[in-house]
């Protein structure tokens, strides 16, 4: 605003800096698809014709298609961003643009239920997803469409026309109105005056945050997760997923109306999974910084050789899930099966969160949100091997299990029992051998050496 350039100039520098970064990534994401797709697709033809043909037309429809999306998403934000106070659109942008995430990752991962939809047309719901549309686009432009698909096509093509109106229009309107609202600072939501949630934090203060240190860092994890926009959208994602893998698990357990009886591990699965995408969402989330500028009232006022971290991490992760699987889970399978199938499937839910969160606390030196990034590591793939294994274990695992523990809950009762005195018994005898090299806070996350130094000197 200091800077003696007109609002137009400065709009339209950033609106073609927007329109640029959009056909940029359109371009990005589908290049590689754009080529090897078609090249799969023509292999048994001879004739390079069929290939490019089917080439230039893949890459149409999908730009389109990337085109129609971002304008969407642009437009339903600006037109938030004309209607709500500043302050309101800030609150509830993060976590409207979290419910966007989940579902394009829901879209993406129930695209398998759309084939056998496609021969139901038009009377079908699916007429009013837009892949369909660009379905239909890409079959007329290759002149192999039916009179349903053809009417999606021009869908395509109109819709697209509307939404980058519609995006520059309200985004016109948008940018003029806020302009002058928009903070250069970071991007973390004010509090307000008056904090509704204060008896939360009172009741968690007695009941399960000892010390000052816990409930200083506990209210300032549980404010910057609800009012970060990185954050709130790295967890929503995670949730996404979650979601997504809950809707596949719902709609396989099903025949028509019925619940099938091979079906019940899959729907035991279901709260497995959400916990399990939420437990790995909040510990992912907890190694990307707010602002480390402001991590020095931790740094100046608490202790760093007294880590309570991975109780304070433990803590906030299983407040939520053991809420949920106390609120959700046992009315609603209580209901399903039975109290006794409900009670005992939470105290499930419960125990196994419980063990996922201490193994993934464990040896854990950070205050959440105020280390800087961790460098990459060379072990990243073997950890999402370890993610990706830890989801059979956790949620497929367990959900086949546990009919066995419902029919049986003393004496799986008994063995739960035994193996946790036997984990304490090695921990007890262990201890020294585990012991960290250092206990202390971290708050800027060193790289590992690529090779050590031996210290070897020659005697005499």
């Amino acid at each position: 605003m200091p800077l003696p350039i007109s609002l137009r100039s400065i709009f339209a520098a950033n609106l073609i800096a927007l329109l640029l970064l959009a056909v940029v990534l359109a371009v990005d994401v589908n290049a590689v698809s754009a080529l090897l797709f078609p090249l799969i697709v023509s292999a048994s033809e001879n004739a390079f014709g069929i290939f490019a043909n089917f080439v230039w037309v893949h890459m149409a429809v999908v730009l389109l298609g990337s085109v129609f999306s971002f304008c969407a998403v642009f437009a339903t934000v600006g037109a938030l961003m004309s209607v709500l106070p500043y302050s309101a659109f800030r609150r509830l942008s993060s976590y409207f643009r979290a419910l966007l995430i989940a579902y394009f990752v829901a879209l993406l991962l129930t695209s398998f239920a759309v084939p056998p939809l496609l021969k139901d047309l038009p009377n079908s719901s699916i007429r009013f997803l837009p892949p369909v549309w660009f379905l239909g686009l890409c079959q007329l432009l290759r002149g192999r469409t039916t009179e349903v698909l053809s009417q999606m096509g021009h869908i395509a093509m109109d819709a697209t026309l509307v939404t980058a109106t519609l995006g520059i229009a309200i985004y016109a309107v948008a940018y003029r109105r806020c302009f002058l609202q928009i903070p250069e600072t970071a991007d973390v939501i004010p509090s307000a005056s008056r904090n509704r949630s204060t008896w939360l934090f009172r009741l968690a203060d007695r009941a399960l945050l000892p010390t000052s240190f816990q409930r200083a860092a506990y209210r300032f994890t549980i404010y910057t997760m609800l009012r970060s926009d990185r954050q709130g959208l790295v967890f929503g994602g995670f949730m996404a997923f979650g979601f997504a893998l809950a809707s596949q698990l719902l709609f396989s357990a099903f025949r028509g109306s019925q619940l099938h009886a091979a079906a019940v591990p899959d729907v035991l699965a279901i709260p497995l999974a959400l916990a399990y995408c939420a437990i790995l969402g909040m510990r992912f989330a907890f190694d990307i910084p707010a602002e480390l500028r402001a991590n020095w009232i931790f740094r100046f006022a608490g202790d760093p050789h007294a880590n309570d971290c991975p109780g304070l991490a433990q803590k906030v992760i299983l407040g939520p899930v053991l809420a949920c699987s106390t609120i959700l889970v046992l009315p609603a399978y209580g209901l399903l099966w039975g109290w006794k199938t409900g009670i005992v499937h939470a105290v499930v839910v419960a125990l196994c969160s419980l063990l996922l969160v201490r193994i993934l606390v464990r040896g854990y030196r950070k205050i959440p949100f105020t280390c800087s990034y961790p460098p990459f590591a060379q072990s990243a793939v073997v950890v999402v091997l370890l993610y990706v294994l830890g989801f059979f274990v956790f949620v497929v695992g367990v959900s086949h299990l546990e009919p066995w523990i419902i029919a049986y809950p003393i004496t799986s009762a008994v063995t739960f029992l035994g193996l946790v005195l036997l984990t304490a018994l090695l921990r007890r005898l262990y201890r020294e051998e585990n012991v960290e090299a250092t206990n202390d806070v971290v708050f800027d996350e060193a790289s590992a050496a690529g090779f050590e130094l031996l210290d070897l000197r020659k005697g005499g």
